[in-house]
């Protein structure tokens, strides 16, 4: 019997729609998306989430054809701004009702270094809810954690990694932070995007089995790792911050 024998295979999907978004087959110059942005899906399925080079978001609605509901660009703050970052989602029911998601965009001032603005918008409107400014270039995706209080982000400033964790009901301020090398001179280094598991509860680790909190992972290496070994790097809070974190107001 062929390896195939018994698989049922799904219908052939079917094109529902195709739309052109700003910068589509325009020159390199003009925004639109590229390397590092992302489509990402409403968590209701409704909308999808659109990132362009230049920081611009637009929301398309996805049972209208992919029409334009919604849209949000930075504000110019006199220099060049970028954007490689998708959007992730968060709700918290202690400030809104309402879903928002953010993203990144990196500022490049005509002098000096640049700064990044992680910038939250209210679902599915756009509506501005917040801009936080943190030193150095946000790299990836902020990541918005399970219970919606915290947006998860690394950020790189010159060659130092930061782990940042930002505050979402005061304005994105910064809740928690830690440099690299922080703990260990030898591990000073630029940080890679980081990921997140939410509420885990089976972590292989002193004080993990059974804390809920969130689990940020990242990597790092000197040289970009061409030189020697990649590592991982993981934060958790502990167990004993998770009924302040967790517990209904």
């Amino acid at each position: 019997p062929t390896p195939w024998a018994g698989v049922q295979f799904l219908s052939t999907p079917k094109l529902r729609w195709t739309t052109r978004l700003s910068g589509a087959g325009n020159p390199a110059s003009m925004p639109g998306p590229r390397a590092g942005n992302a489509v990402t899906v409403s968590p209701d399925d409704a909308y999808a989430y659109v990132t362009l080079s230049d920081g611009t978001l637009q929301i398309l609605d996805v049972e209208d054809k992919g029409s334009v509901k919604g849209s949000h660009t930075p504000t110019s703050t006199g220099g060049t701004t970028m954007c490689t970052s998708g959007v992730s989602f968060g709700l918290n029911p202690d400030i809104s009702s309402r879903p928002f998601a953010v993203r990144a965009v990196v500022d490049y001032p005509p002098v000096g270094l640049p700064s990044s603005r992680v910038i939250a918008t209210y679902h599915p409107s756009g509506e501005p809810m917040w801009s936080a400014t943190v030193t150095g270039e946000v790299v990836g995706t902020p990541q918005v954690g399970g219970n919606g209080k915290y947006v998860y982000l690394n950020r790189n400033v010159m060659e130092s990694g930061y782990f940042t964790m930002l505050d979402v009901a005061n304005g994105g301020s910064i809740f928690f932070e830690e440099e690299s090398g922080a703990t260990n001179a030898n591990e000073t280094a630029p940080y890679s995007p980081l990921a997140l598991a939410i509420d885990p509860v089976r972590g292989s680790f002193t004080g993990g089995n059974g804390n809920a909190n969130d689990v940020a992972i990242w990597a790092w290496g000197t040289d970009e790792g061409r030189n020697g070994e990649g590592r991982l790097k993981a934060f958790q809070l502990p167990d004993n911050f998770a009924e302040d974190l967790m517990s209904d107001p």
